[in-house]
């Protein structure tokens, strides 16, 4: 009986490690790094003034929480998912469902559009 339970662990160990699929924390963490990124784009654009604007609008949100609903793949290394976004802006949380597409690249996952 142990061996067929071994058996068992082993195959369901085999079937999780071949979900490639990006996590919570993979998404949360790509949607938190595109943020930076497009805050630094805006004040590279724009200078002082684009600083200014990326405050104010990206400067003041952040992300408290993701909750994968499902992924399907979408080509090589790369993943569709439909996702619970918590975001809080000021003193107001709001949650949304988002679609999210993530591909993974030497650096991790990332957002792409």
């Amino acid at each position: 009986m142990s061996r067929r339970i071994l058996i068992a662990f082993f195959c369901l160990l085999g079937l999780a490690a071949c979900s490639n699929s990006p996590s919570e924390r993979d998404i949360k963490g790509a949607i938190e790094r595109d943020k930076l990124e497009r805050k630094k784009n805006m004040t590279a654009l724009l200078g002082e003034r684009g600083a200014a604007v990326a405050d104010q609008v990206l400067g003041r949100t952040a992300v408290k929480s993701v909750r994968k609903i499902g992924c399907q793949e979408d080509g090589e290394n790369a993943w569709r998912c439909d996702i619970e976004l918590e975001v809080a802006r000021g003193d107001a949380t709001q949650t949304r469902l988002n679609k999210v597409r993530l591909v993974r690249g030497s650096a991790g996952w990332a957002v792409s559009e």
